[in-house]
């Protein structure tokens, strides 16, 4: 025989929402603390029959007049209670002393709710058959034995009936223990408990017997894993629930990179050819730049500019010749310095010089030999007068030219 009995539960719902027909169900959420049962038809639904919120009720029940669901009367059959309001159906016993501040003698009758009269009682009685009755007096009696009556009280008329004698309807049928023992039979023992056994035990009583509960080996059987291919795997273990992922291997990951234009690929290393650190020397043949080109070190053997080449900062040009092939120089700068790196005691001229073609060349030229300024028309050289010609000595030609 089965230890223990459990029946379905809950500590967070306060009504379960179906019940199987005669299933029983506890919720112990605390708003709640009752048994339910599914209604014998199986559709209606729960059905509340008990719990702690109902002894709850009955324990705390008093005839004091304290707060609560329920009210007991004393040994005197007497409760305490403050403003009761409810409306009123049949006869007063006593005294009413105050209805809202007011005895009924100050309450006028109205054409319907009519007060209570000893007369108005026994007048709205009426009997037929068997029986007769004094409406004046209130006297009820019987004209003859009627096979239910088993006494009449005349003073009181209270008649005393046996139900021995009485014969049983077809739908309010007596209470017997054979019906109630036929009627519980009917509602638990059916199809609908699943896991719940119901039979009948010593004494009378009923034995609900549990199966076994839903086991976690039911649920790892109940579960499968599918691989579906492709890289890794993925396996299941239905007796430990354990579902292991294998990721992809080197070799797999390495079969997805190939190798491109200048980019080589071996054993999962990528390489171009040579160092691309931030610090390395990088060669490259030719390089189109559509945007802006950030550097702060270009080394190049050649450098050429399709379009316009803007420098905002210093500009060093190193060599032997600097070639300007425009047709159309502008120069910022006022004073042109010539002859730059001399640093020590000057011997070279310096000037400006003409490219004339097949003509010869013009110049404008310092003679640092003669310390004077010179000037050549292509076919003789003559010295300009300054200030400091007139001041010295001076052996030589002065030429001011022919007309």
């Amino acid at each position: 025989m089965a230890q223990t009995i459990q029946i379905k539960r809950s500590t967070s719902t306060t009504t379960p929402s179906s019940l199987s027909a005669g299933e029983l169900a506890y919720s112990g959420k605390s708003d709640s603390n009752k048994l339910f049962i599914g209604h014998p038809d199986g559709t209606t639904g729960p059905v509340a029959i008990g719990g702690q919120y109902y002894t709850g009720v009955i324990d705390g029940a008093a005839s004091a007049n304290t707060a609560g669901k329920l009210v007991v009367r004393d040994g005197s059959g007497n409760f305490s209670a403050g403003t009761i309001t409810a409306a009123l159906t049949g006869n007063v016993t006593g005294t009413v002393s105050d209805v809202s501040n007011h005895d009924t003698d100050d309450i006028t009758e109205g054409s319907t709710n009519l007060y209570h009269t000893t007369a108005r009682a026994r007048g709205a009685i009426s009997v037929s058959g068997d029986l007769s009755y004094n409406s004046s007096t209130g006297v009820l009696s019987f004209s003859q034995a009627a096979s239910a009556v088993t006494s009449v009280n005349s003073a009181t008329g209270a008649v005393t009936l046996g139900t021995d004698n009485i014969s049983e309807g077809s739908s309010n049928l007596y209470f017997t223990n054979a019906r109630v023992d036929t009627r519980v039979d009917t509602i638990l023992k059916h199809a609908g408990h699943g896991n719940i056994t119901v039979a009948d035990g010593a004494d009378g009583k009923l034995v609900l017997t549990a199966a076994a509960q839903y086991a976690d080996s039911d649920a790892r059987g109940a579960i499968s894993v599918t691989d579906s291919g492709g890289d890794g795997s993925l396996a299941y273990n239905n007796s430990t629930g354990v579902i292991t992922y294998t990721g992809p291997s080197a070799s797999e990951v390495r079969a997805h990179i190939s190798a491109g234009t200048g980019v080589g690929v071996s054993n999962g290393a990528i390489s171009i050819g040579q160092a691309v650190a931030t610090n390395s020397n990088v060669t490259f043949n030719n390089v189109s730049v559509d945007g802006t080109l950030t550097s702060d070190d270009i080394t190049s053997t050649n450098i050429s500019v399709a379009g316009n080449a803007t420098i905002t900062g210093n500009l060093t040009v190193e060599g032997t010749t600097t070639t300007v092939d425009s047709t159309t120089v502008a120069i910022g700068d006022n004073i042109m310095v010539l002859n730059k790196d001399e640093t020590g005691t000057p011997s070279a001229n310096a000037g400006i010089e003409v490219e004339r073609g097949t003509a010869t060349n013009v110049s404008l030229l310092w003679n640092e030999t003669n310390d004077n300024w010179t000037v050549s028309d292509g076919s003789a050289t003559s010295v300009l007068l300054t200030a400091a010609n007139f001041n010295s000595v001076y052996t030589g030609t002065i030429d001011g030219g022919s007309f």
